[in-house]
């Protein structure tokens, strides 16, 4: 999380511009300072970020069997169009 940070990224903006390809060498890194919170606190976070990282998850997934049955209909309903089970002649 602290990598995808704004913080994280605000640290290597000034490094970086004017770069067109940018590069961060373990050195850079290195030199990133950040506060590191209670164990109690971490873990208490942690936990909350899984929770969400996991209905996260389950959501995607939702969405992605929706894609699927929606691919399959679009095929079930270009199929009837052709085969003639279903007419289309005169729909706007």
């Amino acid at each position: 999380m602290l990598l995808g940070s704004g913080q994280f990224a605000a640290y290597f903006e000034p490094i970086l511009t004017g770069v067109s390809v940018p590069h961060i060498s373990p050195d850079q890194i290195l030199g990133f300072r950040f506060h590191l919170p209670p164990v109690a606190e971490q873990t208490k976070t942690g936990r909350r970020l899984r929770e969400h990282f996991s209905a996260l998850s389950q959501i995607t997934a939702r969405i992605r069997d929706g894609i699927t049955r929606l691919h399959e209909y679009r095929t079930a309903l270009i199929s009837a169009a052709v085969t003639g089970q279903i007419d289309v002649r005169g729909e706007v």
